[in-house]
């Protein structure tokens, strides 16, 4: 089209056309190689969700005691897992991108919610040692 416009003498026209075309291809670019760091991404996904899982499990939080936080969890589980369908059925590329994000803001919510769990036990701990008789409290040093 720009060279259409170019030809026929509209050399505004034709500029705007071939600026939008560059941008079309830079974006398309872009999204390509996201698109080839895809399997990298979604590796690092489940490890941040494998690292959550663990700490919530060290900390001796579960489906009982952080309903909430598992809830999370299993939402997370299954937008990783349809990441990685999205991505082994080779679907568009706007919706992997959506998933990706989706599934990173659901990781980002439980980072948040599990942080502030774990530093309600961490003031739940230092309350129960202060409120302990001072000879038992320098015997746990």
């Amino acid at each position: 089209q720009a060279g259409e416009s170019l030809r026929t003498g509209q050399a505004v026209s034709a500029f705007g056309q071939a600026s939008i075309a560059l941008t079309a291809a830079k974006n398309a670019l872009n999204q390509l190689s996201r698109y080839r760091n895809l399997e990298k991404a979604i590796k690092g996904l489940k490890a941040d969700y494998d690292e959550l899982m663990g700490l919530a499990s060290e900390n001796g939080l579960d489906g009982d005691n952080a309903p909430e936080l598992f809830a999370l969890f299993a939402r997370l589980e299954k937008s990783l897992v349809k990441l990685a369908d999205l991505a082994a059925k080779n679907s568009k590329p706007d919706q992997i991108l959506a998933a990706l994000r989706e599934t990173k803001i659901i990781l980002l919510e439980a980072e948040i919610l599990l942080g502030n769990l774990l530093q309600q036990l961490e003031a739940e701990a230092a309350a129960k040692h202060a409120a302990q008789p001072l000879i038992e409290r320098v015997l746990d040093r």
